[in-house]
């Protein structure tokens, strides 16, 4: 089975632009996200989904520097993004779709989403009913089953731009949502604004192992004893 990660990224976001390039101890935040999800036993490849914007051309030269594919596509609708990327790769069976702001995403969990998959289920994920940290956000989609909607996905704007929302909308039987021991879909480990980098910055300044053996429950702990909230 080639199950292939899709990291979509841009650098016009609205609240923190160009924030998946910003720089952490001489590394992007999208580079921390790259380096995680390599660690995944399961993923064939990775790939970075992209728009053909020149103020995205960053992305692509640093997919270069760290050999990985990189896909340039519509800036928007994010859909159609993905769609021209799975038409040209019909080998893949399954994807996982990964926002590029989320730099201490568990590749553990990325595996225990594999594992399930191959019970029979045609999407898994941990957002259906949130309990995860945001920024530890897990989708992996069947090929064929968003190939076969992308003509319904397409025809809804707030669908072609979220991607897989059509789904937990309107297929909830085909989906398998798993939970975390603990609530804490209030927790935050994504960077949406200037002060999500600076706890990131900080949580990484922090660490005195390589990052991805942080699993994410770790860096709430490290992020907690930072605050001092021991």
């Amino acid at each position: 089975m080639k199950i292939v990660a899709i990291i979509q990224a841009r650098t016009s976001s609205e609240r923190l632009p160009g924030k998946v390039l910003l720089e952490i101890k001489e590394k992007p935040l999208l580079q921390y996200l790259i380096e995680r999800v390599a660690q995944c036993k399961g993923i064939s490849h990775i790939v970075l989904c992209t728009s053909v914007q020149p103020e995205d051309d960053g992305i692509e030269k640093l997919g270069a520097d760290l050999g990985v594919e990189v896909f340039r596509g519509v800036l928007s609708p994010v859909a159609e993004r993905f769609r021209a990327c799975l038409q040209k790769n019909p080998q893949w069976e399954a994807f996982f779709r990964i926002c590029g702001d989320s730099p201490f995403l568990d590749q553990n969990l990325l595996e225990q989403a594999i594992e399930k998959y191959q019970e029979g289920y045609e999407i898994v994920t941990n957002i259906l009913k949130r309990t995860y940290p945001k920024g530890q956000s897990i989708e992996l989609v069947s090929r064929a089953l968003f190939m076969r909607h992308y003509d319904e996905i397409k025809q809804d704007e707030y669908f072609s731009e979220h991607v897989t929302a059509f789904f937990y909308q309107k297929l909830k039987e085909k989906i398998f949502n798993f939970e975390c021991e603990k609530n804490l879909g209030d927790s935050q480990l994504s960077v949406d604004y200037i002060n999500d980098f600076n706890a990131a910055k900080k949580i990484i300044k922090n660490m005195n192992k390589p990052h991805w053996q942080y699993p994410f429950m770790e860096i709430i702990r490290l992020k907690e004893k930072i605050n001092g909230k021991n």
